[in-house]
């Protein structure tokens, strides 16, 4: 994180979105929201590389008709809405 000293992330699954054409939801996506050590949100890119893994349950993916082959992560901006 571009500040120094300690950063709490905060992750909230978040359930409803607007709709997207072309794209399917697989179950919720999640909001990340970075404070520094006296709370205040960090609204600065990340100044390395960041890995962000996600788990997901084969035979949902199958009841939902969805090939683990065609997940792709996605981000959404609330300040542009796209």
């Amino acid at each position: 994180m571009p500040v120094t000293g300690q950063v709490t992330l905060h992750i909230t699954p978040i359930a409803t979105f607007p709709h997207q054409h072309h794209a399917r939801l697989y179950k919720y996506g999640y909001a990340f929201v970075a404070t520094d050590e006296t709370g205040t949100p960090i609204t600065s890119s990340f100044n390395q590389n960041v890995t962000i893994r996600f788990s997901y349950d084969e035979a949902s993916l199958d009841a939902l008709g969805l090939l683990e082959q065609v997940l792709k992560p996605a981000y959404y901006s609330t300040s542009t809405q796209s």
